[in-house]
């Protein structure tokens, strides 16, 4: 009943920003309101859950530390974000389909980056993941396709199935070397083809989830 009788736009609930109520308008940039600590789950999601063509851009105050999952989700025409610091967490899909999204600021607080958190962003061409990321979840930028550029720093530790899967750099030949896909020092993934035996990179720090699943014609592996 609460939330049924409040306006239309943003809801708060405290220091909460808790939902924007009804459609939001072509052209919209959002301002959050300073003091808010938390953007909960689904919070810009049109509650039809219909993709959304109004939310244009959306300034977030220092004081958040929390961003949902599925927060931004469908958020079609957002063109650009910066996450404060003092964040730690990207969300499950908390980004997921935004089609025009072409610039994102992570912060050096942030830590994890969960399950699909920026999958289909299709606009996005570079990505920098700051150093204190720890691990970056199953399909975090799959379907990326314009992601050419990617930098994981040495702080991260796990990398999940598919979390670069479909992205250009993924797509892009020149990448893999001899069959194999390195981003950074990071090993992500092996082409089922490569045979014989395979020498892992010396500086190679991470070997991300079923990198070299299905490669049955491998004879060995030397690291």
């Amino acid at each position: 009943a609460w939330y049924k009788n409040q306006p239309n736009g943003g809801v708060y609930a405290g220091n909460v920003f808790y939902k924007y109520k009804g459609d939001i308008p072509e052209n919209t940039s959002f301002v959050i309101k300073e003091g808010t600590v938390s953007i909960s789950p689904d919070a810009f999601i049109k509650e039809n859950r219909r993709i959304d063509y109004g939310l244009v851009a959306v300034a977030i105050p220092n004081s958040v530390e929390i961003i949902g999952e599925y927060a931004f989700s469908g958020c079609s025409v957002l063109d650009s974000i910066h996450i404060p610091e003092g964040v730690s967490e990207i969300g499950e899909r908390t980004f997921e389909n935004c089609l025009a999204l072409r610039s994102v600021v992570l912060p050096q607080s942030i830590t994890n980056i969960r399950r699909n958190a920026f999958v289909g962003c299709t606009t996005l061409g570079t990505i920098d993941i700051p150093e204190g990321v720890k691990s970056i979840e199953e399909g975090t930028f799959g379907n990326c396709t314009s992601l050419a550029s990617i930098t994981i720093p040495n702080s991260v530790m796990t990398i999940e199935f598919g979390a670069f899967s479909n992205t250009a750099y993924y797509n892009d030949a020149k990448n893999w070397d001899k069959g194999v896909l390195y981003i950074s020092n990071c090993l992500i993934e092996a082409k089922t083809s490569i045979a014989g035996d395979y020498n892992i990179k010396p500086d190679t720090r991470v070997i991300a989830d079923y990198a070299l699943s299905g490669c049955s014609n491998l004879t060995s592996v030397t690291f």
